[in-house]
Formats: structure tokens, C-alpha cells, sequence
């Protein structure tokens, strides 16, 4: 047996597909934030108290689904580097906002999630991006349900 004759059925799957094109979206977008320094969490993170300044740790934990225990060093990290502060709002939760540093860093982040959007966007183009999104929706519904 070849390469050429070597056959699987589940490069057929759908499933397989999505899978293999979403950790390749998911590598290209890492490389991409990897040269502001940032992962993916961070940056979401970032972006997220950049629309949403003095927002609770709680409300980026439930929208980006990060757990708190996965959230919580992942504030500390970037508290450390100044790109965020938190300001206490009563005995257990704090206010998160940027800094002007983090906030030019979230800049570059949203460039940058923004410019990679435009490419996965000019992909989809044959089926279009609402449908994508509808069936990707729809399938996490159902399945997490």
C-alpha cells in the first residue's frame, strides 16, 4: 500500500472536517497573537474588558466560557504585566478595566482577530458567514443540550 491508495473513512466525516480546520484556524490565529505576546484567552480576555470596561471576573468567565479557576491566573498574569487593573466592588469581586498600556495592547488584538475573521470570512464565502455561524450554533446547542 501507497500513500496514494491509503484510504480512511473519516476524513469523510463532517465532524473530522470541522475538527481539522478548526485547530487549524485556531494555530494560524495563535501564530498571529503569539507576535503581540498574547494567547488567545489573553487577547479575548482583553478584548472583552475593552468593550466592557469595569466588567466582573464572573460575566468574561461565563461569555468566553473560561473556567474561573482557569480565569483567575490568567488575570494575575496580566494584571502583572499592567495590562489590567481591578478595582474592588465589594468582599469578593473586583472591577476589571485596562490600563492605557492594555488597551493599546487590546487594540492590536482586536486587528488582529479582526484580520484573521476577514480571511476565514473570504473562505466561507461560497456557503456565507451567517450560514456558518447558524450550523456552527446549532450544532453547539444541540450538542451541549
Amino acid at each position: 500500500m501507497t500513500d496514494d491508495t491509503f484510504r480512511t473513512p473519516v476524513t469523510d466525516f463532517p465532524g473530522y472536517r470541522l475538527r481539522v480546520a478548526s485547530q487549524a484556524a485556531i494555530s494560524k490565529l495563535s501564530e498571529s497573537l503569539g507576535k503581540i505576546g498574547l494567547r488567545i484567552a489573553e487577547a479575548s480576555v482583553m478584548v472583552a474588558i475593552q468593550a466592557n470596561p469595569g466588567c466582573r471576573q464572573s460575566q468574561i468567565g461565563k461569555a468566553l466560557h473560561i473556567a474561573s479557576a482557569n480565569l483567575t491566573p490568567l488575570l494575575h498574569q496580566l494584571e502583572r504585566r499592567g495590562l489590567i487593573t481591578r478595582t474592588p466592588l465589594d468582599g469578593r469581586t473586583n472591577a476589571l478595566t485596562l490600563t492605557e498600556a492594555g488597551d493599546q495592547v487590546a487594540c492590536e488584538c482586536l486587528t488582529t482577530m479582526k484580520n484573521h475573521e476577514k480571511v476565514l470570512a473570504e473562505l466561507l464565502a461560497p456557503i456565507g458567514v451567517e450560514d456558518f455561524k447558524q450550523a456552527m450554533t446549532r450544532i453547539n446547542d444541540t450538542l451541549h443540550n
